[in-house]
């Protein structure tokens, strides 16, 4: 086959980062007065709103947004995201006390975040992503669910974390007080540090995944759900994370948080991660109907991800379907 002429590839590119952009307008942070969330695709130069910052020169589409770490979304409530896949780090802050919601991921962006010192430490899950700060703050009361705290005390789970966080070569520290302090098991509530914490229950990531609600902060933390930079990562189970999607639909719709904030990806306000759960539902309803129809793991292309800046991942896409496909009656 002939190869395309070099005006056609430029206006294919032009078009492609055209799409690129519609997509990234569409990720607003609250607070910045509906300005478009555009540091995914630029270097620093200039402060454009609030903390985050711009400048003329692209970079590749899967950059990570310039960002002066922190972002505050309300008094006492910031949001630290790592530079790496934008991993939350949630902190909340009263007078001297402060609790951080998984810390991570490199040690310079846990001791930032850290302050002068933290109470509480609340996991949303066990991934490694979000416990490599737990190590490091071996005063605070790392809380987390039970399974939460099964996964970590499990053989080889220090060298898991290990194994993956060389990939990214991240130095690690303190790994050997790797621990949960406090069990809560969701459905329950909790005193932690002062703040008062709803734990539920939200399988499908992972089984020990556990949204966190602070009413009074007007904070939801949900995990690995309801990104606004990647589709879907279904670890668990296929129908589980349906329910979940569900669930967090309900949630958010009887108690409309100022700020539902997702594990990795900017913040969002309640109509934004009400949207974002209608298209992850749609999306797994429609791996699931594939599944039930029989059809090949091998055609798992054929299933239209959801618009996410980050969504383009064939593998984690593929292994969703094949999950489903595995979970289908018809598979039995």
């Amino acid at each position: 086959m002939a190869a395309p002429e070099p005006g056609l590839r430029i206006r294919d590119h032009m078009r492609e980062a055209r799409g690129h952009r519609a997509e990234i307008d569409a990720l607003r942070l609250p607070g910045l007065e509906d300005r478009s969330f555009r540091g995914c695709i630029r270097h620093r130069r200039e402060p454009l709103v609030g903390n985050i910052t711009r400048s003329h020169r692209p970079l590749g589409r899967d950059t990570p947004p310039v960002i002066s770490r922190p972002f505050e979304l309300s008094p006492g409530v910031r949001w630290w995201p790592s530079t790496l896949w934008q991993t939350t780090t949630l902190e909340l802050v009263r007078g001297t006390r402060r609790l951080l919601v998984d810390p991570g991921i490199a040690p310079w962006e846990v001791r930032d975040a850290a302050g002068d010192g933290v109470d509480a430490i609340v996991l949303t899950h066990a991934d490694w992503d979000h416990v490599l700060g737990i190590g490091l703050l071996p005063d605070a009361q790392v809380v987390a669910s039970r399974r939460t705290a099964d996964r970590l005390a499990l053989d080889g789970a220090r060298e898991e974390i290990e194994r993956k966080a060389a990939v990214f070569y991240i130095p690690l520290d303190g790994l050997e007080r790797l621990r949960v302090d406090r069990v809560v098991d969701p459905p329950a509530e909790a005193d932690l540090a002062g703040w008062r914490a709803r734990f539920h229950s939200v399988p499908g990531h992972m089984d020990d995944a556990t949204a966190i609600a602070f009413t009074e902060e007007g904070v939801l933390a949900v995990g690995d759900y309801l990104s606004a930079c990647e589709a879907p990562f279904v670890h668990g189970s296929v129908n589980e994370y349906r329910a979940t999607l569900r669930r967090l639909t309900q949630l958010i719709e009887g108690e409309r948080p100022a700020h539902v904030v997702p594990g990795h990806g900017p913040p969002h306000d309640a109509e934004r991660a009400l949207a974002i759960a209608r298209e992850d539902l749609a999306y797994l309803e429609a791996v699931i109907a594939f599944a039930e129809a029989g059809r090949s793991p091998d055609d798992a292309a054929t299933v239209p991800l959801p618009p996410r800046v980050g969504a383009g991942n064939p593998a984690e896409h593929e292994a969703t379907v094949r999950l489903a496909c595995l979970e289908s009656p018809r598979s039995g």
